[in-house]
């Protein structure tokens, strides 16, 4: 559609080639989106493991730090305990038993520490 003036020389009509580039633009990209749907989903499977490890790891930091919130605070009953004095109350039982648990449970949460799929 030129238009005939005497200031339209130096305009040139460049529609029917942005249209081709157009195209082309448009063919290329519904290429590369048919081939990474076809192997796009390794990626995202990838990603999705990737985030369930992390969760999972998440969740275990989390069961270990409250292990440690309650084995400190045992620690602290503990410690109560051991400066308690009396000729009549004697704790030592009480000291043993308790002394006994937070063993376990230190044990349990090195255990858990060391091997990332230890129970807790």
């Amino acid at each position: 559609m030129p238009v005939k003036s005497a200031q339209s020389s130096s305009v040139r009509d460049r529609t029917q080639e942005f249209l081709g580039v157009a195209e082309r633009l448009k063919k290329s990209l519904s290429s590369e989106n048919v081939a990474s749907s076809g192997s796009g989903s390794k990626p995202e499977v990838q990603q999705r493991s990737a985030v369930a490890v992390q969760s999972e790891f998440n969740k275990r930091a989390s069961k270990i730090g409250f292990g440690i919130h309650q084995t400190s605070q045992k620690l602290a009953k503990l410690a109560k305990l051991a400066k308690r004095t009396s000729v009549f109350d004697d704790p030592t039982t009480e000291i043993q038993e308790l002394t006994a648990v937070i063993k376990q449970d230190i044990t349990a949460l090195n255990s858990a520490c060391s091997r990332p799929s230890a129970p807790l």
